[in-house]
């Protein structure tokens, strides 16, 4: 492996992280619908980056490449963390709720 792959593959997963890092950071201040595509967004701007430091903007290729790439482990992180979150977060919840009858419902006729 020649010093330019390994510092786009260093950089690829260095993206990767960092990217998942700053999201699980905000989340909370994020409405749950818009944390999805915050993330993505996220990734995008974190793999131009990564684009930008490894010179990769001259190669169409490597381009799409290292931004898939960059994408791709931040998404998978991301899943990773969500998915390990909801298993620790599994304590059953009962609901119990008395039926209410009123005296309409009670079967006296009048």
């Amino acid at each position: 492996m020649d010093t330019a792959t390994a510092v786009q593959l260093a950089t690829v997963l260095a993206g990767g992280v960092t990217s998942s890092v700053i999201v699980q950071l905000v989340k909370k201040y994020i409405p749950s619908d818009w944390r999805l595509p915050f993330s993505l967004l996220l990734s995008g701007v974190i793999a131009l980056l990564a684009l930008w430091l490894t010179g990769s903007f001259q190669s169409p290729l490597n381009a799409t490449v290292i931004t898939a790439a960059v994408m791709g482990v931040a998404q998978t992180i991301y899943a990773v963390i969500a998915k390990a979150y909801v298993d620790l977060d599994t304590t059953p919840v009962t609901v119990t709720t008395a039926p209410t009858v009123t005296p309409s419902d009670s079967g006296d006729a009048k």
